[in-house]
């Protein structure tokens, strides 16, 4: 009977063995197969991105979604300058103009415009640029204003004058700054 029974537990003990070397073979494969699926996932995931920033980095190209820009080539800011021009006069020669105190203000976006009436338009600032204020500078008669900038467009306002001889609003001026460039503006409302 002993020895019977050292046979049941000597195949009882070799059938265990083999389930654990099915399982552990099964598990081997499993894991084999994930990391298979992982490494394959995670190439696909750097072959996109690669794809996305590359389409993105090509100049000149529109972006997919929205309003249509070229990309910018490098993004060094620009320098936006100027001066709030006021009228000469009649009898002054040679002709200086005068540069006048105000407000400038700075928006991100595209000027707009509006039909005031048939056939005649009137550049306004959209609601959602007056919400996207890049810059505001103070300036005092005779100084100039200025703007470091990254490149795009920009709509300029200027509000000139002082309490005691009124307050004027400049129409709005749109501004394109390319990287690293300087625009030079003169806000005008053109002297008659």
């Amino acid at each position: 009977m002993v020895g019977s029974e050292q046979a049941v537990d000597s195949w009882l003990t070799a059938e265990a063995e083999a389930v654990i070397r099915q399982a552990q073979e099964r598990a081997r494969r499993r894991r084999r197969r994930a990391s298979a699926v992982i490494a394959i996932g995670a190439t696909l995931l750097t072959v996109a991105g690669v794809v996305l920033v590359t389409e993105g980095l090509t100049p000149d190209r529109p972006s997919g979604a929205g309003r249509t820009v070229p990309v910018a080539r490098s993004l060094r800011p620009g320098l936006i300058v100027g001066v709030i021009a006021g009228c000469p006069g009649a009898l002054s020669y040679p002709e200086r103009i005068p540069t006048l105190a105000g407000v400038v203000t700075l928006f991100r976006g595209r000027i707009g415009y509006k039909e005031v009436r048939p056939g005649v338009r009137q550049a306004v600032i959209p609601r959602q640029v007056r919400r996207a204020v890049a810059a505001v500078e103070h300036i005092r008669r005779g100084q100039r204003f200025s703007f470091r900038e990254a490149p795009g467009h920009y709509v300029l306002s200027a509000l000139a004058g002082d309490r005691e001889s009124g307050l004027f609003r400049y129409p709005p001026l749109a501004v394109s700054l390319r990287s690293g460039a300087t625009a030079r503006v003169v806000t005008s409302a053109g002297c008659a």
